[in-house]
């Protein structure tokens, strides 16, 4: 079974070719550097799903901005009772 987990772009990291295309993401607070070779534009606040360090989809913005928002509340909330059971 694969498990993708959604975070935030806070920085992008200026990568000449041939190296991968990473970006830094916020994940609830853990900073790691993902690469971005497996899909298109990406841009800071962009919410996205990322599974073994490499981003697999763009998370669709909801009209009111929720999008990635709340796919992060929606984890933060399962960590949250993981850790209290």
């Amino acid at each position: 079974m694969c498990l993708a987990i959604p975070g935030r772009v806070i920085e992008i990291q200026t990568c000449a070719p041939p190296a991968p295309q990473m970006v830094v993401m916020d994940f609830l607070g853990v900073i790691r550097d993902v690469s971005t070779n497996f899909i298109d534009a990406v841009a800071v606040g962009d919410y996205l799903l990322v599974h073994a360090g490499c981003a697999i989809a763009k998370l669709a913005a909801e009209p009111a901005g929720a999008g990635g928002a709340e796919a992060s509340a929606l984890w933060e909330a399962l960590i949250n009772h993981a850790a209290s059971s």
